[in-house]
């Protein structure tokens, strides 16, 4: 292992020494008449492709659009890309200058525009794309121009190009006049041109594991589909587009890239789901797919892979659709529960963007109570919540957190953010359906109760594969509904699971560390208001206001409770939030409305009843009345030191 690990390393070293060199070389001579630059092209993507596939092995996340020198700047890579860009990217400029020096040649492509095309595919994920093809926008002309008339390999390559391209429509769109072609290079031609049968391909044995290959040359049959299908994920987008794709089968031959009994090639699959994921945009392709056996192609897409990443945004989409769902909620139950626990294992052991991908699927699909039930009995709660739990920004050190760059950061609070907005979606669902089993199980002696809370007969009208769409003043009336009505011992699965986690505790800390610790980020008030509001709901359950009393660590030297946050959040000038405030006054006024049972008192009696009373003369002063100017407001506890005044 080690002797491997030397020769790994030797090999990582050859190859940045190669390229500087080579890179030298070519600087020197770059301008000098008679130089011939396609030796030192042809090297450097040799070296590049087979560096390429080893930090494929790396197994980055798929969807991560970063540059190797950003996401992972140890790699071999990101070592090569910073030696190619020492000079401010003069390389690719001169690579761009390289295809035009061949125009208006179609038929009888030069050897110089191919192998640039080559270099700048492999490039791109380290290029500024935008202002690369604004600088030369020339170029876009060109390149359409190969990839209608060009043979294989200029064609194949050019049309990928321009799949770069259309990822931005500003490179594109703004070309004015005749200059700018009005249709796509050859889109049938180029969907008949990549249906092969790639599982009977003699030209050279893919790899058939998890993360894929990389080569351009030779040109296979599996990569020149892959690089097709770079050019048609964009164009996927226009619905005008969508029907020449559909008129050519395309849903067929994107069908046969994800089966993994008849494509080896796991990014080529990869790429086919990315066209699938941009057809599903539209809403009658959504349906379409699933009429035509969707889920069931998905659910056999390989795992652990870079496609099952894909997979997840798959998902995304079709919850995005409420008829979709709902179509897909029609499907055999067994189906149903697979797909569940497909999302479920994407939560566990995705990347990044699949964890996220999956983890919004869950917050549109759980109105379906269908989808609800199933990630009940898959002991789903505990998973997500997982997802969240397990950031480094919880996990690490002070000094590990410390040295986090900026964008990993992002990333870990954006994690956060969309776990809470889904743990509140399942939170609030499940206490309208609470309120309504508890309305049904003593509606004849709390008549008056069930008039007053018409919510609970509205949902009799939704069956498990119609979605329940709510509104704050609902999620409001459930809670007052099961405040008079549970049991002081209530068990309730949701707030139990949850307890198990000590989950109340971490969402009370997210919120502190949120607010007056994290300082000002992106999705702050978000996080902030999803996490109250899943404390909102398990305040509802009578045991869990112990909770409310129990000291977290906010710092290491610093311990608060629940209460104590929540006043300090409803009345904090410096953190000015409404939604913020009205959330803590909520559960602040839910907290004092509830009756004391006598276990809880015998318990803890002396700090509880002291947090009431505060927390009653503060929502009374808040809610209850508006005191006026010279009105003396009430003393509370509140958090003090760097807990508040940290920024």
């Amino acid at each position: 292992m080690q002797q491997a690990q030397q020769q790994n390393a030797g090999s990582t070293s050859s190859s940045v020494a190669r390229t500087a060199t080579l890179i030298e070389a070519w600087h020197r001579s770059r301008d000098q008449a008679g130089y011939n630059p396609v030796p030192t092209l042809l090297e450097i993507c040799s070296l590049l492709e087979q560096e390429t596939e080893n930090y494929f092995h790396l197994d980055p996340d798929p969807f991560d659009e970063r540059s190797p020198a950003k996401a992972n700047p140890n790699s071999t890579l990101a070592a090569m890309y910073k030696v190619l860009f020492r000079w401010d990217e003069v390389f690719v400029r001169y690579a761009f200058r390289y295809i035009l020096m061949d125009k208006p040649n179609c038929e009888n492509v030069k050897e110089l525009t191919i192998v640039a095309m080559r270099f700048l595919i492999t490039a791109m994920q380290s290029i500024d794309t935008f202002h690369a093809f604004t600088e030369n926008e020339e170029v876009i002309d060109y390149l359409y121009l190969l990839a209608d008339n060009a043979p294989l390999p200029a064609s194949c390559y050019a049309a990928n190009l321009l799949g770069f391209a259309l990822d931005s429509s500003d490179i594109v769109f703004p070309l004015s006049g005749s200059q700018y072609p009005t249709h796509s290079p050859s889109s049938a031609a180029s969907l008949q041109l990549i249906d092969g049968d790639c599982s009977n391909s003699s030209t050279r044995d893919v790899l058939a594991g998890s993360i894929g290959t990389y080569s351009l040359h030779p040109l296979t049959i599996e990569m020149q589909q892959r690089l097709y299908l770079t050019y048609l994920v964009p164009m996927a987008e226009y619905q005008e587009v969508l029907a020449p794709m559909l008129e050519c089968q395309a849903v067929q031959l994107i069908f046969d890239y994800i089966d993994p009994g008849l494509t080896k090639d796991i990014r080529l699959t990869f790429n086919a789901l990315r066209l699938l994921c941009a057809m599903l945009c539209h809403k009658k392709f959504s349906v379409e797919f699933l009429l035509q056996g969707g889920v069931q192609r998905l659910l056999r897409v390989r795992r652990p892979s870079v496609s099952s990443t894909a997979v997840s945004v798959a998902f995304y989409y079709l919850a995005y659709f409420e008829d979709s769902m709902e179509r897909l909620c029609s499907l055999p139950e067994d189906l149903v529960a697979n797909l569940v626990e497909y999302g479920l294992w994407l939560l566990e052991c995705s990347h990044n963007t699949g964890r996220c991908y999956a983890t919004m699927f869950f917050s549109h699909a759980f109105g379906f109570k269908l989808i609800l039930d199933y990630f009940d009995k898959q002991d789903g709660l505990r998973k997500l919540y997982n997802v969240m739990a397990t950031q480094v920004i919880f996990t690490g050190t002070d000094d590990e957190v410390a040295l986090l760059p900026e964008d990993a950061l992002f990333t870990c609070r954006q994690i956060v953010k969309l776990v809470t907005g889904a743990l509140r979606r399942y939170f609030e669902l499940h206490l309208l359906y609470k309120s309504e089993s508890l309305s049904q199980e003593q509606q004849q002696s709390h008549q008056a109760l069930m008039l007053q809370h018409p919510l609970s007969l509205s949902l009799m009208e939704h069956g498990p594969q119609r979605t329940l769409k709510y509104t704050a003043e609902q999620v409001s009336e459930a809670c007052t509904v099961l405040l008079h009505l549970a049991q002081p011992d209530l068990t309730w699965l949701p707030v139990d699971s949850l307890d198990r986690l000590n989950g109340l505790n971490f969402l009370l800390r997210l919120v502190a560390l949120s607010a007056f610790e994290w300082g000002p980020h992106s999705g702050r008030p978000e996080t902030i208001q999803h996490s109250l509001a899943v404390v909102l709901v398990c305040c509802c359950v009578a045991k869990q206001m112990r909770q409310m009393l129990v000291k977290f660590s906010i710092t290491a030297d610093y311990k608060a409770d629940g209460i104590q946050l929540l006043l300090t959040l409803a009345d904090n000038e410096e953190f000015l939030d409404p939604e913020v405030q009205k959330l803590s006054l909520a559960i602040l006024n839910l907290c004092v409305s509830r009756p004391l049972d006598s276990e809880l008192m015998q318990q803890q009696h002396q700090p509880l009843q002291h947090h009431r009373d505060e927390a009653s003369d503060f929502v009374a002063a808040n809610i209850l009345e508006t005191p006026s100017s010279n009105q003396q407001q009430p003393s509370v506890t509140k958090l003090t030191g760097s807990a508040v005044k940290r920024r």
